[in-house]
């Protein structure tokens, strides 16, 4: 999952063209497994992360490493660190979220919302680092 996310990090124009896009590949992801598949850290983090600390820090490190990706991208584009990474998180949450109402709903809606809604989000972010 890091490795794909960083790979369409740096194939995307910006952090927007990488959520759009990371969301576009779960969302075929999910209807081609008839919503047997998602991030594969979700669920190992609900299930175990609480009892076994070598789970937690490992779910921990995932995320992380994950939130990293997309701060650096968002900050790349002329974001302050100090904006950038609570995006970031904004958008691996939404993402995260979104993957598990897919799963529930049987439906890509979810995602197809939260895509737009944190795209959107972040072209706004990068407008107001322009201007500053």
């Amino acid at each position: 999952i890091i490795q794909a996310l960083q790979m369409l990090a740096e194939m995307s124009d910006g952090p927007a063209e990488a959520v759009d896009a990371f969301c576009q590949y779960y969302i075929k992801e999910m209807a081609a497994a008839r919503f047997d598949r998602g991030c594969p850290l979700a669920p190992v983090t609900l299930e175990a992360a609480a009892q076994v600390d070598e789970i937690q820090a490992a779910c921990a490190s995932g995320f992380e490493r994950m939130t990293e990706v997309f701060a650096n991208l968002i900050q790349a584009h002329g974001v302050p660190r100090k904006r950038a990474r609570p995006l970031a998180v904004f958008a691996i949450s939404a993402i995260e979220g979104a993957l598990i109402l897919c799963r529930a709903r049987r439906s890509t809606r979810p995602l197809q919302d939260v895509r737009r809604e944190v795209t959107s989000s972040l072209v706004a972010a990068l407008k107001e680092g322009e201007s500053q």
